[in-house]
């Protein structure tokens, strides 16, 4: 069952019967780690869209290792495009035949433009030599957070 709110209003509760291959938003960011890599496939899930309010066909295409330019590095890496609907924008992540998250990408094209969104693990030392002010620690009960950079 799944209950809309905006606000004070409280939309009419919508139930489905879920398939036995649904698959909860909570655990979709695992697939790249959960999927077995030694063997090339596509998988289809089911999963809820939030930005649609309906239930959506989820591909998920594991390749087979090669090497492959990524980072501006060469690597070799098994690709794992993840995407809602068969047309949908893919997210590609890329790992390392032993499981070594390397980064992903996701490309979206807007008529002649083409723009890219790397999003690469780091450690850090990294983040200190981007941001030499970064609190990386947790912050404290009721603290908001402070992005370095962003007003105070």
């Amino acid at each position: 069952e799944v209950r809309m709110q905006i606000g004070k209003a409280t939309g009419k509760p919508v139930t489905w019967d879920l398939p036995e291959w649904y698959l909860p938003q909570a655990i979709g960011h695992l697939l790249p780690r959960m999927l077995p890599l030694n063997k090339p496939q596509t998988y289809m899930f089911v999963t809820y869209v939030s930005e649609t309010h309906q239930l959506m066909s989820r591909y998920v295409d594991v390749s087979e290792a090669k090497e492959i330019s990524f980072n501006g590095q060469k690597v070799l890496a098994i690709a794992v495009q993840d995407r809602i609907g068969l047309e949908g924008v893919p997210t590609t992540y890329y790992v390392t035949p032993d499981g070594k998250n390397l980064g992903s990408e996701t490309q979206y094209r807007m008529g002649d433009t083409t723009s890219v969104i790397r999003v690469l693990p780091t450690d850090e030392a990294t983040l200190r030599r981007i941001w030499s002010d970064a609190r990386l620690n947790k912050p404290e009960a009721g603290e908001m957070p402070v992005l370095p950079g962003a007003l105070k």
